[in-house]
């Protein structure tokens, strides 16, 4: 019986140094010392940053990230996606065995994705390796299911839309 609750209060203990290392800590360091909050949004998107980035801003920055600066942040995001959901940036990306899932409004998204697959192709050839559509697809489907946790984070924190709209500038 002793036993017994000496390894429960070790799992109890293991499990609060878990929680305690969970602490609202961001996950990528950032600056928050921007003079234009849209040109960041622009430069992340255009280089590849996922949307939850937004909250590394909101935990690091506090009251330097809010209000307006969200809004020219998400603005500039948005174009920013814009630029990077392209089917050529998908291609180069595929063709520098780059096939990570990345996010892009529905309207770009298959294109980007099918640039990813037919740079990705020519990544194979070039390395001698099978580049059949059936090898092709395998390799992406593998790439989703193991991204498909990763897609949902962030899920319903109302720092994006679904579509990616860019925030209203009314108030």
């Amino acid at each position: 019986m002793m036993l017994r609750q000496r390894i429960v209060s070790i799992l109890a203990a293991q499990g609060l140094l878990i929680a305690a290392g969970c602490t609202n800590a961001p996950d990528k360091q950032v600056s928050c010392d921007i003079p234009n909050w849209q040109e960041q949004g622009l430069a992340d998107a255009s280089s590849g940053a996922q949307p939850d980035i937004i909250k590394n801003y909101q935990e690091s920055c506090g009251t330097q990230f809010s209000g307006d600066n969200i809004n020219a942040y998400k603005l500039g995001f948005f174009l920013g996606l814009q630029q990077f959901c392209s089917y050529e940036n998908g291609f180069e990306l595929g063709s520098k065995n780059n096939i990570k899932t990345y996010t892009c409004p529905m309207e770009q998204a298959e294109k980007f994705r099918q640039g990813q697959k037919d740079g990705y192709r020519e990544y194979l050839a070039a390395t001698g390796q099978d580049n059949s559509l059936t090898r092709v697809s395998r390799d992406f489907e593998h790439i989703k299911r193991q991204n498909t946790f990763d897609s949902n984070m962030g899920a319903g924190d109302g720092a994006w839309t679904s579509t990616f709209e860019p925030p209203t500038t009314g108030r």
